[in-house]
């Protein structure tokens, strides 16, 4: 996967858990890069080094990116995941299949987009692509760069079946 790194982990994490609808015991905030759970992160980030699925490692740039690098035992992780989600894996990996050339950049639109989206109709309020932008744009002042981009990740989003239908909690 592109540039797989921590913020584009938890975004698709994000997406698996509430496209899916699978309980992770997850408790998402706002932050910058979109919906962010750090209690869930390390608890997955441990899971990971633990077993030397992955090592995870901090670049010594500017940036400070976190990229998790495959480590040899990284392919007993497919049949663990396969044990631990066997009904819902074939629907993870279709939606994974999505997002396998997306860039970190474009799953924070799409994770944002569906967080604002989703928290709209868990409030029961109006729905258009202008309000969904609006909040976008408003989840932080970092979004703004984007906002050339969120029309057609909306578009995107509609045509590959990624919408949301209001589970799991509000993000604030």
């Amino acid at each position: 996967m592109k540039d797989f790194g921590r913020v584009k982990f938890q975004k698709l994490l994000y997406l698996v858990e509430h496209v899916c609808q699978l309980n992770l015991r997850s408790n998402y905030i706002r932050q910058t890069a979109g919906p962010y759970d750090g209690i869930l992160l390390k608890r997955v980030e441990t899971m990971l080094q633990q077993y030397h699925f992955y090592d995870i490692s901090q670049q010594h740039t500017d940036n400070k990116a976190v990229q998790y690098i495959p480590l040899s035992s990284a392919e007993e992780l497919d049949d663990l995941f396969r044990k631990n989600f066997p009904t819902e894996c074939d629907m993870i990996d279709t939606f994974l299949f999505k997002f396998h050339k997306a860039t970190m950049e474009q799953c924070e639109i799409v994770a944002t987009l569906y967080a604002v989206w989703n928290n709209r109709i868990i409030r029961q309020q109006e729905i258009t692509d202008e309000l969904l932008k609006a909040d976008f744009l408003a989840w932080d002042p970092h979004k703004y760069k984007y906002r050339d981009r969120v029309m057609k990740a909306l578009i995107w989003m509609r045509k590959e079946n990624i919408i949301p239908v209001g589970w799991g909690d509000i993000v604030e």
